[in-house]
């Protein structure tokens, strides 16, 4: 079994945390850390055959952020959200610190661009319309890159 750091461990359970589909995230995790699923799953605390989190079941936060599924927002949890959006966190990273999933954090984005109190943040904040189109392109070569490379891991595995 793969040792990881505790930061590619928190790295992993943050990802896996906040992912929609839990089978395609162990696959995708495994190749970022070039190890197998079963790797990842251990790494999770998952059983090795269940790949599927139950219906409503999520990972136990980290003891220092306690969740807070479907709570209602106060001023003050929106105060920090804005000033958590402005230093341009993502939602995902807002989210760890403020114990709420990135889709919350995006609902609650959402909300309040609706109600005028936000701007939608650019694409890719201070870059060119020249290099935000070469960003795109090159994201699109990694997927494809991707791929290619896990047809050809299933081609050499099945052999």
């Amino acid at each position: 079994m793969r040792r990881f750091t505790p930061d590619e461990l928190a790295e992993i359970r943050r990802s896996y945390r906040n992912c929609y589909d839990p089978k395609a995230q162990v696959e995708i995790l495994a190749d970022l850390h070039a190890c197998s699923k079963q790797d990842i799953q251990q790494a999770l605390g998952l059983p090795v055959t269940n790949l599927r989190r139950p219906a409503g079941k999520a990972l136990k936060p980290q003891p220092d952020v306690v969740m807070r599924l479907r709570q209602p927002w106060t001023e003050e949890q929106d105060d920090r959200l804005l000033a958590l959006y402005a230093q341009g966190l993502t939602n995902g990273e807002i989210g760890d610190q403020m114990g709420r999933t990135a889709k919350a954090i995006n609902d609650r984005l959402c909300v309040l661009r609706k109600q005028g109190v936000i701007q939608p943040r650019p694409r890719y904040a201070g870059v060119t319309q020249g290099a935000a189109v070469e960003l795109d392109n090159l994201c699109d070569a990694l997927r494809e890159l991707i791929l290619v490379l896990r047809m050809l891991a299933e081609k050499g595995g099945g052999a």
